[in-house]
């Protein structure tokens, strides 16, 4: 089972259900900065496909960013949306693209993802994929520029996030949770 399947994500314990709703893991406050916080780029029309793979993130400890929860995000898309979006972008420390059909043929997806590379391509443990598909598969085809980052995947029942091309890599939570220089020290090691 290379890629999270819509199945998997539905799947996921009862108790981290809700977990957006029952805790403070979604704030748009000024956030510790010790916590790690991650913006979700995903297509509005799965938006209870992202609710689950957001509450499944948040269960890991970091604070998870959703736009459609944002009240000071615009009724109606235009500059305003581009420029919260780019400040939310920015001040979120990991990307993640929710990489769906409906995410890929967005049209905001990509300009997000364009985005978040230009201001977090140095540090490249800051933007990952998560490829969702509806059936347990090998292959996952995408825009062709998606295949640029690290993408999630299941080993052995375990989510990991790996370098393109790759199938050995670093535990979700890991990557969640590390910085730039313990990224590359656990990727060099997952390969040894």
């Amino acid at each position: 089972m290379p890629f999270v399947t819509l199945d998997r994500l539905r799947s996921k314990p009862a108790r981290l259900r809700g977990t957006l709703k029952e805790t403070s893991r979604f704030r748009l406050a000024e956030k510790d900065p010790l916590e790690v916080s991650l913006f979700i780029s995903h297509s509005h029309h799965d938006k209870p496909l992202v609710n689950d793979v957001a509450e499944y993130l948040a269960s890991f400890g970091v604070k998870v960013y959703l736009d459609w929860l944002d009240k000071d995000m615009p009724a109606t898309t235009g500059r305003e949306t581009a420029e919260r979006l780019r400040a939310k972008i920015k001040s979120n420390e990991k990307f993640l693209l929710a990489a769906s059909e409906h995410a890929l043929d967005s049209v905001w997806v990509p300009w997000e993802l364009g985005y978040a590379d230009g201001i977090k391509s140095e540090r490249t443990n800051m933007i990952a994929t998560l490829p969702i598909t509806a059936v347990d598969t090998e292959k996952w085809a995408g825009n062709e520029y998606v295949g640029l980052y690290p993408r999630i995947r299941v080993e052995n029942d375990q989510d990991i996030v790996c370098e393109p091309g790759s199938t050995t890599g670093i535990p979700l939570g890991d990557w969640l949770r590390l910085g730039a220089g313990g990224y590359s020290l656990l990727i060099a090691l997952a390969k040894t």
